[in-house]
């Protein structure tokens, strides 16, 4: 039997030892949701009426692509502080804003997303009660066109080449591609969301932008930033390993703390191989996902800038990979493997090699390059469906380890992650009514709706303006998420990690560490910040887009130098061998940014 539960969205977060220390998390939360909003990314080649045409055939590789954020899938890359002020923004209204009256004429949007084969539909195929309030509320539908992690990007570039593009887009404009981007703004196949500052949570949203307000072009606004709602952390990738806690206290090497130096971390990891408590020789030192090989496993602590360019230290740019201290990194990447702290199969590893072999008890550590409230959640989650009779919270931890110069890395993120865009052949009409639709969105209600469910059914304001969680329990008193599938769409136009922080249904336990390790990388003592060059982050050129950062280049000639005889001799020949191709894109971006 089934009890209705009534609980504090917020419930326990006060006790989370803070997100920033803060007395009142909660608020802090809640002011970072303004950066939040849902719905599909941007715009395609359909326009937006009664009827669309059917989704064309997704292609199935892409030949570049970067993280997702840390609740999404992995993560990832990123920038500066939008959200930071959301604290501090002037209040913006929390219901949609409607236009003089009702939404007569039914429109159905075209939409680009991840996972749509499930986005939105419950258990049976149908669509779920969260998304149809959406679509009654403002008279809209969505029919979802198809894109997976392999292929978004070079789907979306064959969508717009071929004019077959989706009413609204999702686009992921990294560094390298923000030429491309632009290119697609001047050849007019992209939509402006001309009058943005007609509605006043979406002028609210980009009054407070950093790195968003670059999708600002020739004066308008081309796409939508989907904003993230990590200024309480100050938008600081968190990078901390989850690991087996018992495997460390019986190897008597376990910092409570959470922070180890390198040398802790290596001692450790290695002790762990050697006492084997997986048993036949199977354990495992450490996975990782393959971009995260060079970057986030201590050796990006030496050379932070091997996956892109960076400062020379002379006042102007270089590649990454010519810097010297990269090749220190190599040197010590390569130790690392030879001395068995990486997998043995790491050169060939796979997304799912992570989750089997820690779940699977094979494995002690796994290189995760972002932490997320619900990231961490479905860590133990996960483990505990597989060993039933296990506790998970006794079994596993998170940790930050030190690079060898004594700090903890963490890379400043951008103020959003992915876009959202408008296809050209949009009428005005369906244009205005998407504006409407993401005003809501991005709105406080907005927020609560994405992360809590139906307002007045799923959740309710307290006396003091607070949301409360009315969400149903299962039989063994945990609760049971009102919406279903919900992320494909509605984290297109906001990325909501720390929304999991305000649901019911987060584990105490999660919300305490997930604290902890927020105040760790908020301590300026420790911590290492890469921060975001704009400037850099977002630079066109003619030779820079066509060369790129050679990015996945990298990634495969690491992960080809772990099992070589002459890792130093090889990686040198690399880089040199690529000189001549980036030097190019080296001289474009030093005649135009060099100080």
């Amino acid at each position: 039997m089934k009890k209705q539960g009534k609980t504090a969205a917020g419930a326990g977060m006060g006790r989370l030892g803070g997100i920033c220390s803060a007395a009142r998390l909660m608020a802090m939360c809640l002011s970072a949701a303004l950066l939040l909003g849902i719905a599909a990314c941007g715009g395609g080649g359909n326009q937006a009426a009664a009827t669309t045409t059917a989704a064309p055939p997704a292609t199935s590789a892409a030949d570049e692509t970067t993280a997702a954020p840390a609740g999404d899938a992995a993560a990832d890359e990123t920038t500066a502080s939008a959200d930071a002020a959301t604290t501090a923004a002037p209040a913006a209204t929390d219901a949609a804003t409607e236009p003089a009256g009702e939404f007569a004429e039914h429109i159905k949007f075209t939409m680009s997303v991840i996972d749509a084969e499930k986005a939105g539909l419950d258990a049976d195929g149908n669509i779920e009660p969260h998304l149809q309030w959406l679509y009654d509320k403002f008279n809209i539908e969505f029919e979802f066109y198809p894109l997976t992690w392999d292929n978004y990007i070079d789907q979306t570039r064959l969508w717009l080449a071929s004019n077959d593009a989706p009413d609204l887009i999702m686009f992921d404009v990294a560094a390298v591609r923000y030429s491309e981007f632009v290119q697609s703004v001047n050849d007019g196949l992209l939509k402006p969301y001309t009058n943005y500052e007609q509605y006043p949570n979406l002028k609210a949203k980009m009054d407070i932008a950093s790195t968003g307000r670059q999708f600002i072009v020739n004066g308008e606004l081309y796409a939508w930033p989907a904003f993230l709602d990590s200024s309480a952390n100050k938008f600081r990738m968190m990078t901390a390993p989850y690991y087996r806690k018992d495997w460390a206290q019986a190897a008597g090497l376990y910092q409570a703390d959470h922070i180890y130096t390198w040398d802790e971390w290596y001692t450790l990891v290695k002790t762990v191989v050697e006492q084997d408590p997986a048993g036949n020789g199977q354990t495992i030192g450490l996975i990782g996902i393959d971009w995260s090989l060079p970057k986030y496993w201590g050796p990006g602590s030496i050379s932070p800038y091997i996956l892109q360019y960076g400062p020379d230290g002379a006042g102007g740019y270089t590649w990454g990979p010519l810097l010297p201290e990269s090749l220190d990194a190599i040197k010590l990447i390569k130790q690392m493997y030879d001395d068995g702290l990486i997998w043995s199969d790491q050169v060939m590893v796979k997304a799912e090699d992570t989750e089997n072999n820690f779940d699977g008890g094979r494995l002690f550590a796994v290189s995760s390059p972002s932490t997320s409230p619900g990231g961490m959640r479905d860590v133990f989650k996960r483990f505990k469906e597989t060993n039933p009779e296990s506790n998970p919270e006794e079994l596993i931890d998170f940790a930050y380890f030190e690079g060898p110069d004594g700090k903890i890395l963490s890379y400043e993120t951008n103020d959003h992650w992915s876009q959202e865009a408008m296809n050209a052949n949009l009428s005005d009409e369906a244009a205005e009514r998407w504006k409407t639709v993401l005003d809501y969105l991005v709105s406080d209600e907005g927020y609560y709706y994405i992360a809590l469910g139906i307002p007045g059914v799923d959740w309710h304001y307290d006396a003091s303006g607070e949301p409360v969680a009315d969400w149903a329990q299962n039989e063994d008193g945990t609760y049971k998420a009102p919406m279903l599938n919900a992320w494909p769409w509605a984290r297109l136009a906001a990325s909501a990690d720390n929304a999991d922080l305000i649901k019911p249904n987060m584990p105490e336990h999660v919300r305490k560490l997930y604290g902890e390790l927020v105040d760790i990388v908020l301590d300026d003592s420790k911590v290492r910040q890469i921060p975001v060059d704009v400037d850099l982050a977002f630079f066109t050129g003619e030779a820079f887009g066509s060369v790129g950062t050679l990015e996945a280049d990298i990634y495969q000639e690491v992960a080809g130098l772990l099992i070589s005889n002459d890792a130093e001799g090889d990686w040198n020949r690399w880089v040199e061998s690529k000189r001549p191709v980036v030097q190019p894109a080296i001289d474009e971006i030093n005649a135009a940014l060099k100080k």
